[in-house]
This record gives structure tokens, C-alpha cells and sequence, in this order.
């Protein structure tokens, strides 16, 4: 994303926002259904709902045209990007 931002390509940043974004509401999420799993009595304060939301907070998901140039160029950024994170990238995009 500081590569994006610095070239002042902000559609690029914004979808690698986003696509991470995701990411790291899973992990979240999951995170607090393992401590849910440890103690019952966390079951009454968790919304899954409301986590969910979580997934939204970076706006709306970019048109797929951008989310390809995207990869593109990110490959092109990042050499040691692998067909692994490409694939990676694509099912968190696809997921909402």
C-alpha cells in the first residue's frame, strides 16, 4: 500500500486496503470465537453479526477491472509475490 500511496494511486491503495481489510476481520473474528469456546459466559457480548460488519469498514468493494490491475502491479512490486497469495487475494475479494 506505501508503494500505491507514494505513487499517489489511490484506486490501488484502496483495494489493497480493502482485500486486507478482510483479512484481518477473519482473523478477529476468529479470535474471539476461541475465546468464546473457553469461557460461555463471553457468549452474551459477542454479536457475530456486528463482527461481520467489521469486513465493511474499509468501504465498498472495488470493481473487479481494479482488483486485476491491482494484482498486476502488485506482482510487479512485489517479485516474491507468489500464484499462492495471488489465490490468497482472490478468495478474500470474493468473499463479499
Amino acid at each position: 500500500m506505501k508503494e500505491f500511496n507514494e505513487a499517489n494511486d489511490y484506486d490501488m491503495a484502496h483495494v489493497s486496503v480493502y482485500v486486507n481489510s478482510i483479512e484481518l476481520a477473519d482473523i478477529l473474528i476468529n479470535i474471539q470465537e476461541e475465546f468464546i469456546k473457553k469461557d460461555k459466559k463471553l457468549v452474551a457480548d459477542f454479536d457475530k453479526t456486528a463482527q461481520e460488519m467489521m469486513k465493511y469498514c474499509c468501504g465498498r468493494k472495488p470493481p473487479e477491472k481494479l482488483f486485476d490491475k491491482f494484482i498486476e502491479q502488485y506482482k510487479k512490486i512485489k517479485p516474491s509475490f507468489t500464484e499462492e497469495d495471488i489465490e490468497n487475494f482472490k478468495m478474500r475479494y470474493n468473499q463479499i
